[in-house]
């Protein structure tokens, strides 16, 4: 219990490997998805990361190992600014000691049901999806209101409603987004508010038999937030077919990665939603030109312009 609930306080950093310590949250480095360097991190401390004779992080050495965003939670990350040694403390206070009521609030905290924190990582999605689902699990997304606020030109209200976003208005009460689902046919429950979803994709992760489903309902939210922000700054909007069917390539992708036992590399094919989605499947009613070739030939879709009209679509006869 005291290593679960303990966190290290950086002195010199020369006693915390930087990939085998678990020093940015509960889990080590060397168990998170592909946000680093794993060979040019591997036998490094953390002194190794801090500019010579200075309390302070090395930016550049952060940026040459790390992912943008772990290297920001690596930048927040405080330096005891002494000499001295890297300590254990208690995960709410800088002490080493702990005291029975540091103890026994831990086991009251634990006695009532709670999120695992570091459960999103492990559902073996891609890097930029992991990130999406752990931001979801910590309501930290960035709404129109947090962007109005932070200066940005922007209407604080959900660009199809009207109404105040929140996390679970964007991603499973807002019209769009519910249309969306019903077409994955992934059960209700599941998606009806965002604790009820996380609850239901952390349940599935850890059942062999329905992980599948899990990144499936992991996939749709993501793409329902991807077409959102295409929405909101003016990209087009998708309509939850295109949604779906992103979803359904997306998750089909993660999931034979998996099953042929290769080693899961983040990939940055699904970051700008004018991506192609290639689903590759026979569709026979896009056009009365296609429709009569739907049996021979198999229209596979090679990207899709989301300033033009549908009949702008590209398709291509294979």
């Amino acid at each position: 219990m005291a290593l679960a609930h303990s966190r290290w306080l950086i002195g010199d950093g020369r006693s915390i490997d930087v990939t085998e310590d678990s020093w940015v949250d509960a889990l080590p480095l060397r168990l998170w998805p592909t946000m680093f360097s794993g060979s040019g991190a591997e036998g490094l401390r953390i002194s190794d990361l801090l500019r010579p004779g200075a309390a302070e992080w090395d930016g550049d050495r952060l940026d040459q190992l790390f992912g943008e965003h772990l290297a920001e939670r690596v930048r927040a990350l405080p330096i005891s600014g002494s000499a001295g040694p890297d300590v254990r403390v208690w995960s709410t206070t800088c002490r080493a000691s702990v005291g029975v009521g540091d103890v026994s609030r831990v086991i009251q905290r634990e006695s009532v049901p709670g999120l695992d924190c570091g459960w999103e990582w492990r559902v073996g999605l891609y890097q930029r999806a992991a990130l999406f689902l752990w931001k979801v699990a910590w309501e930290c997304l960035p709404m129109c209101s947090v962007l109005s606020r932070r200066g940005v030109s922007l209407p604080p209200l959900c660009p199809d409603c009207g109404v105040n976003e929140s996390v679970d208005h964007v991603l499973f009460q807002c019209d769009r987004a519910r249309d969306a689902w019903r077409l994955t046919r992934i059960p209700e429950d599941a998606w009806s508010r965002r604790d009820c979803f996380l609850k239901m994709v952390q349940r599935w992760a850890g059942i062999p038999q329905m992980r599948g489903m899990a990144i499936r309902a992991s996939c749709t939210a993501y793409q329902i937030w991807l077409a959102r922000n295409a929405s909101v700054f003016g990209e087009g909007s998708p309509s939850p077919w295109f949604v779906m069917e992103r979803a359904r390539a997306q998750a089909a992708e993660i999931i034979h990665v998996d099953l042929v036992h290769r080693p899961l590399t983040a990939r940055n094919i699904w970051g700008p939603h004018t991506a192609s989605a290639a689903p590759h499947r026979v569709i026979e009613d896009l056009s009365p030109g296609l429709k009569k070739f739907g049996k021979q030939f198999e229209p596979i879709y090679d990207g899709y312009d989301l300033g033009k009209k549908r009949n702008n679509d590209l398709w291509t006869l294979r």
